[in-house]
């Protein structure tokens, strides 16, 4: 690997940067890796989920990540900005009505005013799932309606 990505992927391996996450392979290349969530073994794309949240009327903006979970080693977790009225149970039913897999149906969803961003915009998705690893640890401080 090239000096350029050994940086990048020690800096990407640095807690709380928001950067992304790089691979090498036996054969010299480095990839980096798409924002997957691995559940019990399969690789799910967050943006997928994403992109059918956002066909939701009520969503304006919407930030899939993993989250722990005891079993499966990772779940999904939808984090939503609202622009109408909706629910957890409506738009757990929305992704289900849409042909994706049940396994791409989140378990969570977390109602925000606004996502913690970078200077540019970005959404900052590891401080999204730093924040439900916290909330996952510690479930009686959760609201119930966040739950599906």
């Amino acid at each position: 690997a090239t000096p350029f990505l050994v940086e990048l992927a020690a800096a990407a391996r640095t807690a709380g940067t928001g950067l992304p996450s790089f691979r090498f392979f036996a054969c010299g290349g480095a990839a980096v890796l798409a924002d997957l969530i691995i559940r019990g073994g399969e690789n799910i794309s967050a943006k997928e989920i994403e992109d059918v949240l956002h066909t939701h009327p009520a969503v304006g903006e919407a930030a899939v990540v993993a989250m722990p979970h005891e079993r499966l080693g990772e779940g999904v977790c939808a984090y939503i900005i609202l622009r109408g009225e909706a629910d957890a149970a409506m738009l757990a039913a929305h992704v289900g009505a849409s042909g994706l897999a049940k396994q791409k149906i989140p378990e969570r969803f977390e109602f925000m005013d606004d996502f913690p961003r970078t200077a540019s915009g970005k959404v900052r998705k590891d401080q999204l799932r730093a924040m439900v690893a916290v909330a996952v640890k510690n479930p009686s401080e959760l609201p119930r309606e966040t739950q599906v």
